[in-house]
């Protein structure tokens, strides 16, 4: 993660082509600073565990709830809720992109969505706040997190309050990482 002296309080994830935050993470700073933040840059707020984004313009950013917006491009960000499971409200819907996770304990499940050699290159952001949860693969897919096939006899153990990047890489596996405030770590499936 990056800082800009501009913008305090504020971590950087991701920037575009021309340099303007896509993804960053505060501690309840929405900064307002003209040409720093994309049209549509997803902010998190690492205190309340809420997710805005720009909804306003390059030269004027105005940040709206996620969960309170009728967000135009809504369809690629998702509200899940693990379970026990991670069947229903734990699924994620294919073509997310972002996704908040609510979960009840540590031991709560979220499933990806099922991968094609087609989808490979997607990236999930998934951000959960107060509670842990174990992250999963589609049952009997032969898919697999960080090598390990992870449908539940095998899972990811994701902690509280992080971003976990998931990016896939083949056509039957992915590749996550974990971004907390201030550390970003590669955590292996295990069994438990």
């Amino acid at each position: 993660m990056k800082t800009d002296k501009n913008l305090v309080g504020i971590l950087i994830q991701e920037t575009n082509s021309e340099g303007l935050i896509t993804l960053c993470q505060s501690a309840g700073n929405l900064a307002t600073t003209a040409n720093k933040f994309a049209k549509g840059c997803i902010i998190i707020n690492t205190t309340t565990g809420k997710s805005y984004y720009n909804a306003g313009t390059v030269a004027s950013p105005s940040w709206n709830s996620l969960s309170e917006s009728s967000y135009v491009e809504r369809a690629s960000i998702a509200a899940v809720t693990g379970t026990d499971d991670g069947l229903t409200t734990g699924l994620i819907p294919s073509g997310t992109t972002f996704a908040t996770i609510t979960s009840a304990g540590a031991t709560k499940a979220v499933t990806l969505p099922a991968i094609t050699a087609a989808t490979i290159g997607q990236t999930i952001d998934l951000y959960v706040g107060d509670n842990g949860y174990e992250l999963l693969t589609p049952a009997k897919s032969g898919n697999t997190i960080n090598t390990v096939d992870s449908d539940g006899t095998n899972q990811l153990d994701v902690a509280a309050n992080t971003l976990l990047r998931c990016i896939q890489v083949s056509a039957t596996g992915w590749v996550a990482y974990q971004v907390a405030a201030t550390a970003i770590t590669v955590v292996a499936p295990d069994n438990d």
